[in-house]
């Protein structure tokens, strides 16, 4: 958060007109800095209607249910969990409390790793020492399930037959992974075209545009297979 004040106060010092900022937790300086400046601010990544700024993103909590649910369907009742930071995260805190609040039938173990390719093959060394009996894992982004991915294959466990793996944002090099991932699709690019124009809308008309909610979906792929056994 810090970093993000130092950057916002430097991009306004050097004439921007507008700021775009990812999800709903900042320093509270932001907050003043942007009400002192009177600059247009738009949060995406992340939907809540309650926001200071207005949001333009899906729904975190559907993203990990829609994962969780698709787990639950295949069979899977212990699957490990790779997040990437929670403190400051609005995002993945709301990720984790879809699973943490709901009941899927499914033993989550939680890890908390770098959101990097690193982190996701760290993870499944710490989660197969710790949950050898665990039969997939969900990661909280397509980055980490990549990482994840290729320390599977290393360790020659076949994926899905005898690990399943997914990942939530479906970003374009998840279908050509080997085998493609399974992910949850996040419509970023149309979140990407819907905050400029209402950027750019509201520095022209001055009017406060309205929050929007984007869909999310699961895109199946060859990752995930239902548990040997469960018809």
């Amino acid at each position: 958060p810090d970093v993000e004040l130092d950057r916002a106060r430097k991009m306004i010092d050097i004439g921007a007109e507008a700021l775009v900022v990812v999800g709903v937790t900042h320093d509270p300086g932001l907050y003043e800095l942007i009400d002192r400046t009177q600059r247009p601010a738009v949060a995406v990544s992340y939907y809540d209607e309650t926001s200071r700024f207005p949001t333009i993103g899906y729904d975190n909590w559907e993203a990990a249910t829609i994962a969780a649910r698709h787990y639950a369907d295949l069979g899977h009742w212990h699957v490990g969990v790779l997040h990437g930071p929670v403190v400051g995260n609005a995002r993945t805190q709301r990720r984790l409390r879809a699973l943490q609040e709901q009941d899927f039938g499914i033993d989550f173990a939680f890890f908390e790793v770098a959101h990097s390719m690193a982190g996701g093959r760290d993870g499944i060394d710490r989660l197969r020492d710790r949950h050898p009996d665990i039969t997939g894992a969900l990661c909280f982004s397509d980055v980490i399930a990549h990482g994840a991915l290729h320390r599977l294959n290393a360790l020659r466990l076949r994926v899905p037959d005898a690990f399943s793996i997914m990942g939530i944002e479906n970003l374009p090099g998840s279908e050509f992974t080997y085998p493609q991932l399974t992910s949850v699709r996040l419509s970023v690019e149309r979140m990407g075209e819907l905050t400029a124009e209402a950027v750019i809308s509201w520095l022209n008309t001055g009017m406060r545009p309205a929050p929007v909610s984007l869909p999310v979906e699961l895109v199946q792929r060859g990752s995930t297979i239902k548990v040997p056994g469960v018809f």
